[in-house]
């Protein structure tokens, strides 16, 4: 025999709303809100075997729901376990003509002192410069299984710095979301 509950709001037993019902059906207003992060631009040119450091204070840069961003590290710490969606996107060139530039996404082993590529396929984006002057723009995109308080960074995994954008607002964007659970 079927049941018909007639609701319009779904609340703890502390009174926080969880989700709204609108009279057409339409579910909303979903707590807890979904971490996510969006760091853009790259202010200094990242040098050689380092972490990326995103331009935290750009007007469209957040970490938000949980997520939290070190400007000085570049790492992103997310606060549930879970399936994230990463992104990240650079324009640079490299410095001299024959060199490959490598961006890996990159997690840590040990709450911050130890970084280790992300995927299990090594998925690193890599690309042979032909000339020094060439502006190229690398991107990826991964899901990724991450635990509660898992650190994940962009790392320049090429031997040499490599140049950016002056404008540090063009240089790229860092950002990631969480989808659902593992």
């Amino acid at each position: 025999m079927a049941s018909i509950i007639g609701v319009e709001t779904l609340q703890h037993t502390n009174g926080t709303t969880a989700a709204t019902i609108d009279s057409s059906g339409n579910v909303g207003s979903f707590s807890p809100k979904m971490p996510a992060w969006n760091q853009i631009g790259i202010p200094n040119a990242p040098s050689g075997n380092s972490a990326i450091v995103w331009n935290s204070g750009n007007t469209g840069s957040f970490a938000k729901h949980g997520c939290t961003y070190n400007s000085s590290t570049g790492v992103v710490t997310v606060p549930v376990a879970g399936l994230y969606m990463v992104h990240f996107n650079i324009v640079c060139r490299e410095q001299t003509a024959g060199n490959t530039i490598t961006i890996q996404i990159e997690k840590s082993t040990d709450s911050g002192s130890t970084f280790a590529d992300a995927t299990a396929a090594s998925y690193s984006v890599l690309e042979q410069a032909e000339s020094a002057s060439r502006w190229r723009t690398l991107s990826k995109t991964i899901i990724l299984d991450l635990g509660a308080s898992d650190q994940i960074r962009i790392k320049n995994d090429s031997s040499e710095t490599w140049e950016v954008p002056s404008n540090d607002h063009v240089g790229g964007n860092f950002s990631g979301y969480l989808i659902g659970a593992s």
